[in-house]
């Protein structure tokens, strides 16, 4: 599934689209939220060659894993602060 996730910022998608469809990479705990899914960032009902020509959906496929690890680190500090508060009281 990381693997997927990072072929979304590459040139040709096209050639992992089938690969990748329909998987996930779960994301920190139980909030789906944090998930990464890749079908999310395919283009609906248009080929893939589209996403090369439209530079907002290139951005977001290239920023999609970089998002998601973000995501994660930010639920991750989350959790940690709030263990250091409850052992607190």
């Amino acid at each position: 599934a990381k693997f997927c996730a990072q072929t979304l910022s590459f040139e040709d998608i096209g050639f992992y689209r089938e690969i990748c469809q329909g998987t996930k990479l779960n994301g920190r705990g139980n909030s789906p939220a944090l998930d990464l899914r890749y079908d999310d960032y395919l283009p609906k009902g248009i080929s893939a060659r589209a996403i090369q020509n439209d530079k907002i959906k290139k951005g977001k496929n290239v920023c999609a894993f970089n998002d998601y690890q973000m995501r994660n680190l930010v639920q991750w500090l989350k959790d940690k602060d709030d263990e250091a508060r409850d052992e607190n009281y």
